[in-house]
Protein backbone atom coordinates (compact mmCIF):
# COMPACT_ATOMS: atom_id res chain seq x y z
CA UNK A 1 0.00 0.00 0.00
CA UNK A 2 1.09 3.59 -0.61
CA UNK A 3 -0.06 5.70 2.36
CA UNK A 4 1.13 8.96 0.80
CA UNK A 5 -1.24 8.41 -2.13
CA UNK A 6 -4.18 7.45 0.08
CA UNK A 7 -3.64 10.30 2.56
CA UNK A 8 -1.83 13.00 0.55
CA UNK A 9 -3.01 15.91 2.70
CA UNK A 10 -2.05 14.29 5.99
CA UNK A 11 1.31 12.83 4.93
CA UNK A 12 2.40 15.08 2.09
CA UNK A 13 5.91 14.08 1.09
CA UNK A 14 6.77 12.56 4.48
CA UNK A 15 8.92 9.50 3.52
CA UNK A 16 7.10 6.97 5.70
CA UNK A 17 7.80 4.01 3.43
CA UNK A 18 11.52 4.78 3.22
CA UNK A 19 11.76 5.14 6.99
CA UNK A 20 10.13 1.75 7.53
CA UNK A 21 12.26 0.11 4.85
CA UNK A 22 15.58 1.51 6.09
CA UNK A 23 14.73 0.68 9.70
CA UNK A 24 13.93 -2.88 8.68
CA UNK A 25 17.23 -3.24 6.82
CA UNK A 26 19.22 -1.85 9.74
CA UNK A 27 17.54 -4.18 12.25
CA UNK A 28 17.94 -7.18 9.96
CA UNK A 29 21.63 -6.48 9.29
CA UNK A 30 22.35 -5.80 12.96
CA UNK A 31 20.69 -9.04 14.07
CA UNK A 32 22.70 -11.07 11.54
CA UNK A 33 25.96 -9.44 12.60
CA UNK A 34 25.25 -9.95 16.31
CA UNK A 35 24.61 -13.64 15.69
CA UNK A 36 27.66 -13.87 13.40
CA UNK A 37 25.49 -15.25 10.60
CA UNK A 38 25.74 -14.77 6.87
CA UNK A 39 23.48 -11.99 5.58
CA UNK A 40 21.63 -14.45 3.34
CA UNK A 41 21.73 -17.89 1.85
CA UNK A 42 22.13 -18.13 -1.90
CA UNK A 43 19.44 -19.95 -3.86
CA UNK A 44 19.80 -20.02 -7.63
CA UNK A 45 17.03 -17.46 -8.09
CA UNK A 46 18.82 -14.84 -5.98
CA UNK A 47 22.02 -15.40 -7.93
CA UNK A 48 20.11 -14.94 -11.19
CA UNK A 49 18.49 -11.73 -9.94
CA UNK A 50 21.87 -10.33 -8.97
CA UNK A 51 23.24 -11.47 -12.33
CA UNK A 52 20.54 -9.43 -14.09
CA UNK A 53 21.48 -6.43 -11.99
CA UNK A 54 25.18 -6.97 -12.70
CA UNK A 55 24.52 -7.09 -16.45
CA UNK A 56 22.48 -3.90 -16.11
CA UNK A 57 25.39 -2.18 -14.33
CA UNK A 58 27.92 -3.49 -16.87
CA UNK A 59 25.86 -2.14 -19.77
CA UNK A 60 25.43 1.37 -18.34
CA UNK A 61 28.49 2.81 -20.16
CA UNK A 62 27.27 1.23 -23.42
CA UNK A 63 23.61 2.26 -23.10
CA UNK A 64 22.14 4.96 -25.29
CA UNK A 65 20.63 6.57 -22.20
CA UNK A 66 22.71 5.84 -19.12
CA UNK A 67 20.32 7.63 -16.78
CA UNK A 68 17.45 5.32 -17.80
CA UNK A 69 19.54 2.33 -16.79
CA UNK A 70 20.50 3.92 -13.47
CA UNK A 71 16.87 4.84 -12.75
CA UNK A 72 15.65 1.32 -13.54
CA UNK A 73 18.25 -0.15 -11.21
CA UNK A 74 17.55 2.21 -8.32
CA UNK A 75 13.79 2.54 -8.70
CA UNK A 76 12.95 -1.12 -9.39
CA UNK A 77 15.53 -3.87 -9.31
CA UNK A 78 17.47 -2.65 -6.28
CA UNK A 79 14.34 -2.48 -4.13
CA UNK A 80 13.05 -5.79 -5.45
CA UNK A 81 16.36 -7.48 -4.61
CA UNK A 82 16.31 -6.15 -1.04
CA UNK A 83 12.77 -7.34 -0.39
CA UNK A 84 13.59 -10.66 -2.07
CA UNK A 85 16.45 -11.23 0.38
CA UNK A 86 14.28 -10.25 3.36
CA UNK A 87 11.46 -12.62 2.35
CA UNK A 88 13.58 -15.71 1.75
CA UNK A 89 15.43 -15.21 5.05
CA UNK A 90 12.66 -13.98 7.36
CA UNK A 91 9.64 -15.93 6.14
CA UNK A 92 11.08 -19.07 7.70
CA UNK A 93 7.99 -20.77 9.13
CA UNK A 94 4.70 -21.82 7.63
CA UNK A 95 2.63 -19.53 9.93
CA UNK A 96 4.74 -16.55 8.85
CA UNK A 97 4.17 -17.37 5.21
CA UNK A 98 0.43 -17.68 5.76
CA UNK A 99 0.30 -14.36 7.63
CA UNK A 100 2.10 -12.69 4.73
CA UNK A 101 -0.35 -14.17 2.24
CA UNK A 102 -3.31 -13.10 4.38
CA UNK A 103 -1.95 -9.56 4.44
CA UNK A 104 -1.62 -9.59 0.65
CA UNK A 105 -5.16 -10.93 0.28
CA UNK A 106 -6.57 -8.14 2.44
CA UNK A 107 -4.61 -5.47 0.53
CA UNK A 108 -5.74 -6.98 -2.77
CA UNK A 109 -9.35 -7.01 -1.61
CA UNK A 110 -9.12 -3.31 -0.69
CA UNK A 111 -7.81 -2.53 -4.18
CA UNK A 112 -10.55 -4.70 -5.71
CA UNK A 113 -13.39 -3.08 -3.75
CA UNK A 114 -12.09 0.38 -4.66
CA UNK A 115 -11.85 -0.58 -8.33
CA UNK A 116 -15.37 -2.03 -8.37
CA UNK A 117 -16.69 1.09 -6.64
CA UNK A 118 -14.96 3.29 -9.21
CA UNK A 119 -16.62 1.40 -12.03
CA UNK A 120 -20.12 1.26 -10.54
CA UNK A 121 -19.96 4.94 -9.49
CA UNK A 122 -18.68 6.02 -12.90
CA UNK A 123 -15.48 7.38 -11.36
CA UNK A 124 -13.20 6.24 -14.16
CA UNK A 125 -9.59 7.19 -13.90
CA UNK A 126 -7.88 6.17 -17.13
CA UNK A 127 -8.94 7.33 -20.59
CA UNK A 128 -8.64 4.69 -23.31
CA UNK A 129 -9.42 5.54 -26.91
CA UNK A 130 -12.17 3.30 -28.25
CA UNK A 131 -12.99 1.70 -24.88
CA UNK A 132 -13.92 4.97 -23.24
CA UNK A 133 -12.54 5.09 -19.74
CA UNK A 134 -11.11 2.40 -17.50
CA UNK A 135 -10.67 2.00 -13.78
CA UNK A 136 -7.33 2.15 -12.01
CA UNK A 137 -6.09 1.47 -8.51
CA UNK A 138 -6.69 3.89 -5.66
CA UNK A 139 -3.02 4.10 -4.71
CA UNK A 140 -1.48 5.16 -8.01
CA UNK A 141 1.97 3.97 -8.95
CA UNK A 142 1.97 0.68 -10.84
CA UNK A 143 -1.64 0.18 -9.76
CA UNK A 144 -2.61 3.32 -11.65
CA UNK A 145 -2.46 1.26 -14.84
CA UNK A 146 -5.53 -1.00 -15.26
CA UNK A 147 -3.47 -3.75 -16.88
CA UNK A 148 -0.99 -3.80 -14.02
CA UNK A 149 -3.82 -3.72 -11.51
CA UNK A 150 -5.39 -6.74 -13.24
CA UNK A 151 -2.08 -8.60 -13.13
CA UNK A 152 -1.68 -7.97 -9.41
CA UNK A 153 -5.22 -9.18 -8.67
CA UNK A 154 -4.76 -12.22 -10.91
CA UNK A 155 -1.77 -13.24 -8.85
CA UNK A 156 -3.60 -12.75 -5.54
CA UNK A 157 -6.71 -14.75 -6.44
CA UNK A 158 -4.92 -18.15 -6.04
CA UNK A 159 -3.75 -17.14 -2.57
CA UNK A 160 -7.33 -16.46 -1.53
CA UNK A 161 -8.62 -19.69 -3.11
CA UNK A 162 -6.08 -21.90 -1.34
CA UNK A 163 -6.81 -20.21 1.97
CA UNK A 164 -10.48 -20.96 1.38
CA UNK A 165 -9.71 -24.64 0.70
CA UNK A 166 -7.73 -24.85 3.93
CA UNK A 167 -10.43 -23.16 6.01
CA UNK A 168 -13.93 -24.05 7.19
CA UNK A 169 -17.19 -22.30 7.92
CA UNK A 170 -17.30 -18.48 7.91
CA UNK A 171 -13.59 -18.21 7.21
CA UNK A 172 -13.99 -20.21 4.00
CA UNK A 173 -16.84 -17.92 2.94
CA UNK A 174 -14.64 -14.91 3.69
CA UNK A 175 -11.80 -16.11 1.47
CA UNK A 176 -14.17 -17.13 -1.34
CA UNK A 177 -15.71 -13.65 -1.17
CA UNK A 178 -12.25 -12.10 -1.43
CA UNK A 179 -11.55 -14.30 -4.46
CA UNK A 180 -14.79 -13.26 -6.15
CA UNK A 181 -14.15 -9.56 -5.50
CA UNK A 182 -10.67 -9.69 -6.99
CA UNK A 183 -11.84 -11.71 -10.01
CA UNK A 184 -14.67 -9.24 -10.59
CA UNK A 185 -12.27 -6.29 -10.37
CA UNK A 186 -10.10 -7.95 -13.05
CA UNK A 187 -13.12 -7.98 -15.36
CA UNK A 188 -13.84 -4.31 -14.70
CA UNK A 189 -10.28 -3.35 -15.69
CA UNK A 190 -11.11 -4.47 -19.27
CA UNK A 191 -7.62 -6.01 -19.37
CA UNK A 192 -7.31 -8.75 -21.98
CA UNK A 193 -4.05 -10.01 -20.51
CA UNK A 194 -5.65 -9.93 -17.07
CA UNK A 195 -8.54 -12.06 -18.31
CA UNK A 196 -6.19 -14.64 -19.83
CA UNK A 197 -4.09 -14.71 -16.66
CA UNK A 198 -7.20 -15.28 -14.55
CA UNK A 199 -8.32 -18.14 -16.80
CA UNK A 200 -4.84 -19.68 -16.77
CA UNK A 201 -4.52 -19.55 -12.97
CA UNK A 202 -8.05 -20.92 -12.49
CA UNK A 203 -7.56 -23.70 -14.99
CA UNK A 204 -4.25 -24.69 -13.42
CA UNK A 205 -5.77 -24.94 -9.95
CA UNK A 206 -8.72 -26.99 -11.21
CA UNK A 207 -6.30 -29.35 -12.95
CA UNK A 208 -4.10 -29.73 -9.87
CA UNK A 209 -6.74 -29.89 -7.17
CA UNK A 210 -9.82 -31.20 -8.94
CA UNK A 211 -9.13 -34.87 -8.33
CA UNK A 212 -8.73 -34.57 -4.57
CA UNK A 213 -11.11 -31.71 -3.74
CA UNK A 214 -13.79 -32.13 -6.38
CA UNK A 215 -16.70 -30.74 -4.34
CA UNK A 216 -14.82 -27.68 -3.04
CA UNK A 217 -13.27 -26.95 -6.44
CA UNK A 218 -16.60 -27.23 -8.27
CA UNK A 219 -18.35 -25.02 -5.70
CA UNK A 220 -15.62 -22.40 -5.79
CA UNK A 221 -15.47 -22.43 -9.58
CA UNK A 222 -19.24 -22.08 -9.91
CA UNK A 223 -19.26 -19.13 -7.50
CA UNK A 224 -16.40 -17.32 -9.23
CA UNK A 225 -17.67 -17.95 -12.76
CA UNK A 226 -21.21 -16.95 -11.80
CA UNK A 227 -20.05 -13.69 -10.26
CA UNK A 228 -17.96 -12.87 -13.32
CA UNK A 229 -20.63 -13.77 -15.90
CA UNK A 230 -23.39 -11.92 -14.08
CA UNK A 231 -21.25 -8.80 -13.82
CA UNK A 232 -19.70 -8.60 -17.27
CA UNK A 233 -19.90 -4.94 -18.37
CA UNK A 234 -21.01 -3.76 -21.79
CA UNK A 235 -18.33 -4.04 -24.44
CA UNK A 236 -16.28 -6.59 -22.51
CA UNK A 237 -17.06 -9.44 -24.91
CA UNK A 238 -16.03 -7.38 -27.92
CA UNK A 239 -12.76 -6.43 -26.23
CA UNK A 240 -11.96 -10.07 -25.45
CA UNK A 241 -12.83 -10.99 -29.02
CA UNK A 242 -10.00 -8.78 -30.23
CA UNK A 243 -7.57 -11.28 -28.65
CA UNK A 244 -8.26 -13.65 -31.54
CA UNK A 245 -9.31 -11.05 -34.10
CA UNK A 246 -6.75 -8.28 -33.73
CA UNK A 247 -8.12 -6.33 -36.68
CA UNK A 248 -11.41 -5.85 -34.81
CA UNK A 249 -9.84 -3.87 -31.96
CA UNK A 250 -11.37 -0.40 -32.26
CA UNK A 251 -8.70 1.11 -30.02
CA UNK A 252 -5.83 -0.02 -32.23
CA UNK A 253 -3.91 -1.18 -29.15
CA UNK A 254 -3.89 -4.86 -30.18
CA UNK A 255 -2.40 -4.00 -33.57
CA UNK A 256 0.11 -1.66 -31.96
CA UNK A 257 1.20 -4.28 -29.45
CA UNK A 258 1.75 -6.78 -32.23
CA UNK A 259 4.04 -4.27 -33.93
CA UNK A 260 5.86 -3.56 -30.66
CA UNK A 261 6.51 -7.24 -29.99
CA UNK A 262 7.84 -7.65 -33.54
CA UNK A 263 10.12 -4.66 -32.92
CA UNK A 264 11.35 -6.12 -29.61
CA UNK A 265 12.10 -9.42 -31.30
CA UNK A 266 14.05 -7.58 -33.98
CA UNK A 267 16.06 -5.61 -31.40
CA UNK A 268 16.81 -8.78 -29.42
CA UNK A 269 17.95 -10.56 -32.58
CA UNK A 270 20.34 -7.73 -33.47
CA UNK A 271 21.75 -7.44 -29.91
CA UNK A 272 21.85 -11.08 -28.77
CA UNK A 273 24.93 -10.95 -26.54
CA UNK A 274 24.89 -7.66 -24.65
CA UNK A 275 21.45 -6.20 -25.28
CA UNK A 276 20.75 -2.49 -25.57
CA UNK A 277 20.95 -1.74 -21.86
CA UNK A 278 18.61 -1.84 -18.90
CA UNK A 279 15.54 0.37 -19.45
CA UNK A 280 16.71 1.39 -22.93
CA UNK A 281 14.39 -0.56 -25.22
CA UNK A 282 12.00 2.39 -25.57
CA UNK A 283 14.74 4.29 -27.45
CA UNK A 284 14.71 1.63 -30.18
CA UNK A 285 10.95 1.12 -30.01
CA UNK A 286 7.98 2.64 -31.81
CA UNK A 287 6.98 6.04 -30.38
CA UNK A 288 9.10 5.45 -27.25
CA UNK A 289 6.78 2.68 -26.02
CA UNK A 290 7.51 -0.46 -24.03
CA UNK A 291 7.46 -3.84 -25.73
CA UNK A 292 4.37 -5.00 -23.78
CA UNK A 293 6.09 -8.38 -23.50
CA UNK A 294 8.42 -9.04 -20.57
CA UNK A 295 10.27 -11.89 -22.25
CA UNK A 296 11.14 -10.00 -25.43
CA UNK A 297 11.98 -6.80 -23.59
CA UNK A 298 14.32 -8.62 -21.21
CA UNK A 299 16.07 -10.31 -24.14
CA UNK A 300 16.37 -6.99 -25.96
CA UNK A 301 17.78 -5.10 -22.95
CA UNK A 302 19.94 -7.71 -21.20
CA UNK A 303 20.89 -10.13 -23.98
CA UNK A 304 20.73 -13.91 -23.90
CA UNK A 305 22.43 -14.30 -20.51
CA UNK A 306 20.07 -11.89 -18.80
CA UNK A 307 17.12 -13.53 -20.53
CA UNK A 308 18.16 -17.00 -19.31
CA UNK A 309 18.60 -15.65 -15.78
CA UNK A 310 15.08 -14.19 -15.98
CA UNK A 311 13.66 -17.55 -17.08
CA UNK A 312 15.48 -19.29 -14.24
CA UNK A 313 13.74 -17.00 -11.72
CA UNK A 314 10.40 -18.10 -13.22
CA UNK A 315 10.97 -21.84 -13.59
CA UNK A 316 13.28 -22.41 -10.59
CA UNK A 317 10.51 -21.77 -8.03
CA UNK A 318 8.06 -23.86 -10.09
CA UNK A 319 10.46 -26.78 -9.88
CA UNK A 320 10.86 -26.37 -6.12
CA UNK A 321 7.10 -26.18 -5.60
CA UNK A 322 6.59 -29.25 -7.75
CA UNK A 323 9.06 -31.14 -5.53
CA UNK A 324 7.08 -30.16 -2.43
CA UNK A 325 3.77 -31.03 -4.03
CA UNK A 326 5.12 -34.32 -5.42
CA UNK A 327 6.23 -35.57 -2.02
CA UNK A 328 2.80 -34.93 -0.53
CA UNK A 329 1.01 -36.33 -3.57
CA UNK A 330 2.95 -39.60 -3.27
CA UNK A 331 1.83 -39.89 0.34
CA UNK A 332 -1.75 -39.42 -0.76
CA UNK A 333 -1.42 -42.09 -3.46
CA UNK A 334 0.00 -44.43 -0.82
CA UNK A 335 -3.16 -43.81 1.25
CA UNK A 336 -1.12 -42.17 3.98
CA UNK A 337 -3.30 -39.54 5.67
CA UNK A 338 -1.89 -36.04 5.57
CA UNK A 339 -1.77 -33.94 8.69
CA UNK A 340 -3.45 -30.55 8.66
CA UNK A 341 -0.01 -28.96 8.35
CA UNK A 342 0.87 -31.14 5.34
CA UNK A 343 -2.46 -30.34 3.68
CA UNK A 344 -1.77 -26.67 4.21
CA UNK A 345 1.66 -27.01 2.59
CA UNK A 346 0.10 -28.89 -0.32
CA UNK A 347 -2.41 -26.10 -0.94
CA UNK A 348 0.30 -23.46 -0.60
CA UNK A 349 2.48 -25.19 -3.18
CA UNK A 350 -0.37 -25.39 -5.69
CA UNK A 351 -1.48 -21.80 -5.05
CA UNK A 352 2.01 -20.40 -5.52
CA UNK A 353 2.39 -22.37 -8.75
CA UNK A 354 -0.92 -20.91 -9.97
CA UNK A 355 0.31 -17.42 -9.09
CA UNK A 356 3.46 -17.94 -11.15
CA UNK A 357 1.36 -19.32 -14.02
CA UNK A 358 -0.75 -16.15 -13.89
CA UNK A 359 2.45 -14.10 -14.07
CA UNK A 360 3.77 -16.09 -17.02
CA UNK A 361 0.60 -15.34 -18.99
CA UNK A 362 0.13 -11.71 -17.95
CA UNK A 363 3.79 -10.84 -18.49
CA UNK A 364 3.44 -11.97 -22.11
CA UNK A 365 1.25 -8.87 -22.60
CA UNK A 366 3.02 -6.38 -20.33
CA UNK A 367 6.52 -5.09 -19.62
CA UNK A 368 6.67 -5.88 -15.91
CA UNK A 369 9.92 -7.84 -15.78
CA UNK A 370 11.59 -5.50 -13.26
CA UNK A 371 8.63 -4.97 -10.93
CA UNK A 372 7.66 -7.05 -7.90
CA UNK A 373 5.13 -9.30 -9.68
CA UNK A 374 7.55 -12.17 -10.30
CA UNK A 375 10.06 -11.76 -7.51
CA UNK A 376 7.85 -11.76 -4.43
CA UNK A 377 5.94 -14.97 -5.33
CA UNK A 378 9.28 -16.54 -6.29
CA UNK A 379 10.63 -15.59 -2.86
CA UNK A 380 7.55 -17.07 -1.16
CA UNK A 381 8.07 -20.28 -3.15
CA UNK A 382 11.70 -20.47 -2.01
CA UNK A 383 10.60 -19.82 1.57
CA UNK A 384 8.02 -22.63 1.41
CA UNK A 385 10.53 -25.03 -0.12
CA UNK A 386 13.08 -24.13 2.52
CA UNK A 387 10.62 -24.58 5.40
CA UNK A 388 9.40 -27.88 4.03
CA UNK A 389 12.89 -29.24 3.25
CA UNK A 390 14.33 -28.25 6.61
CA UNK A 391 11.26 -29.75 8.27
CA UNK A 392 11.93 -33.07 6.55
CA UNK A 393 15.61 -32.92 7.55
CA UNK A 394 14.51 -32.27 11.12
CA UNK A 395 12.17 -35.28 11.10
CA UNK A 396 14.82 -37.58 9.63
CA UNK A 397 17.33 -36.48 12.29
CA UNK A 398 15.01 -36.78 15.29
CA UNK A 399 15.75 -39.71 17.66
CA UNK A 400 13.08 -41.79 19.31
CA UNK A 401 10.45 -40.07 21.42
CA UNK A 402 11.32 -39.55 25.04
CA UNK A 403 14.97 -38.64 24.66
CA UNK A 404 16.48 -35.27 25.42
CA UNK A 405 18.55 -34.26 22.46
CA UNK A 406 20.11 -31.49 20.51
CA UNK A 407 21.79 -31.88 17.18
CA UNK A 408 22.83 -29.85 14.16
CA UNK A 409 21.55 -30.58 10.68
CA UNK A 410 23.80 -29.28 7.89
CA UNK A 411 22.02 -26.58 5.93
CA UNK A 412 23.85 -27.73 2.80
CA UNK A 413 22.23 -31.17 3.13
CA UNK A 414 18.82 -29.68 3.69
CA UNK A 415 18.75 -26.99 1.04
CA UNK A 416 22.06 -26.56 -0.67
CA UNK A 417 23.36 -23.61 1.35
CA UNK A 418 26.63 -23.20 3.20
CA UNK A 419 25.81 -22.63 6.86
CA UNK A 420 24.33 -24.86 9.54
CA UNK A 421 21.03 -24.44 11.35
CA UNK A 422 20.39 -25.40 14.92
CA UNK A 423 17.42 -27.75 15.21
CA UNK A 424 16.91 -28.44 18.89
CA UNK A 425 14.08 -30.10 20.76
Amino acid sequence: MRPNDIFPDELGTFPLVKIVAITTLVMYSASKLMRKQAMTFWPLELKCLLLMMAIGVFLIPLASNRQDSIDKLSDSLEKVAIIFVLIINLVDTRPRLIRMLDLLIICGAILAVAAIHSYTAGQYLVKDKGVGVRIAGIVGGIFGNPNDLATALDMLVPFSVIRALGSKGPLRVFYLTMSALMALAVVFTFSRGGFLGLVAAGGFMIWKLGRHNRAAIVLGSVILVSVVLLSVPNGYGARLGSILHIQNDATGSAQERQELMAKALNVAAHHPILGVGLGNFHIYSIHEKAAHNSYLETAAELGIVGFLAYLAIIFGPLKKLNVVQGRLRRRRLANTPLSSADSEVYYLSVGLQATLVAYMVCSFFASIEYNWYLYYPAAFAIALFRVETLGQAFQRSAPQQGTIWSRRVPFRAAYGGTRQNDLAG
